[in-house]
């Protein structure tokens, strides 16, 4: 794989096996982006954008049983607010009824 940029996230998808963070790794993300996960699930993702330094990842999943931490809410599209530099929506839309 061929790195375009050589931030911080193209460090660890090379280390952990993320298609997200290979992705974003060819984005010029500034480290105080904002950048929402729709359908995070366990928030692996948030939580390795976090520990990168990108304090402003936060995931939102309907269909955790309760929060996780801040950062990892429990929480549907419709109810979140705000604006994002980044909304993903990695493994969300073949979960929508349409």
């Amino acid at each position: 794989m061929a790195v375009l940029w050589g931030g911080p996230a193209a460090v660890l998808a090379n280390i952990q096996p993320f298609e997200a963070l290979q992705a974003l790794s060819r984005l010029p993300l500034a480290r105080s982006a904002r950048l929402l996960d729709v359908g995070c699930g366990q928030g692996q993702l948030v939580m390795a954008l976090q520990e990168l330094g990108y304090a402003g990842a936060v995931g939102i999943d309907p269909f955790l049983q309760q929060n996780l931490s801040p950062f990892i809410r429990r929480q549907s599209l419709a109810e979140t607010d705000g604006c994002w530099d980044l909304i993903l929506l990695n493994h969300s839309l073949e979960h929508l009824p349409d």
